[in-house]
């Protein structure tokens, strides 16, 4: 048995009124940590450069086939207008969850001619994110 996890499995939800909502019909979404650091450059350290991390953040793009009569596509645009952080969850709901709270910084619909109307979306992390490996049952594999 493989414990490699398939992208159709891996779904992101957002937080509305209560209820934790897959994103209608994301094709792509993607978790992107990132460090700013700042320079600790010495004399002592001669031509080699020297960092240390100053803050942590980051940030969610998500993409994918929009359809109007899903309401949980319309809460990133709504939390967008509205200036709401909203709490997300991306995970494949066997083996690891991701979970923090997020600010949606853009919320694109795409509309092109005899083709499937699409989203996009950035979200910027607001603090810290989690992580936890769900507990697998022993399958004796």
């Amino acid at each position: 048995m493989s414990n490699l996890i398939n992208g159709n499995d891996l779904a992101l939800y957002v937080d509305v009124n209560g209820v934790n909502k897959v994103v209608c019909y994301a094709k792509n979404c993607s978790l992107n940590p990132q460090h700013k650091v700042i320079e600790t450059t010495t004399k002592k350290g001669g031509k080699w450069e020297t960092y240390k991390y100053k803050s942590a953040g980051y940030s969610i793009s998500v993409s994918g086939n929009f359809n109007a009569a899903i309401g949980n596509g319309i809460a990133l645009e709504d939390a967008l207008r509205r200036g709401l952080k909203i709490n997300w969850t991306f995970t494949d709901g066997k083996n690891i969850r991701y979970w923090g709270r997020v600010l949606v910084t853009s919320a694109a619909i795409d509309s092109p001619m005899d083709a499937m109307s699409t989203f996009s979306n950035q979200l910027l992390g607001d603090g810290a994110y989690d992580f936890e490996q769900l507990p697998t049952a022993n399958t004796g594999v």
